[in-house]
Order: structure tokens, then sequence, then C-alpha cells
């Protein structure tokens, strides 16, 4: 079972992949960490591209 949410989106994703990482920090103690990774193209899955986001509180 996955702890946390489970989120689907379709962001528009370059055909070159990558990896970015953030974080925020707001009151009262609060802040969220996270890295987003795309693949890029895939050519043997059609041109499909993949991404994954992840976030830490």
């Amino acid at each position: 079972m996955l702890p946390g949410p489970l989120d689907l989106r379709s962001p528009d994703l370059s055909a070159s992949p990558g990896l970015e990482t953030y974080g925020t920090f707001g009151s009262f103690g609060t802040k969220l960490f996270g890295a987003e990774g795309s693949s890029g193209s895939l050519a043997d899955l059609g041109g499909a591209k993949i991404l994954l986001d992840l976030t830490r509180e």
C-alpha cells in the first residue's frame, strides 16, 4: 500500500530526460521537499514519456 495520496496529472513533458528538485518553507515550521524526474521520449514504448514526482513533508 502506498503511504499517501497518488496524483495523476498531465503536464507537458520534454523529449529530453531531466531531474528537478524543489523545497518550500512556510509558517509554523511547515516544509515540503521533492524531486521530479522525467524520462524523455522512450522509443521502445512508441515515444511515451514518464514523469515521477516524489514529495516529503
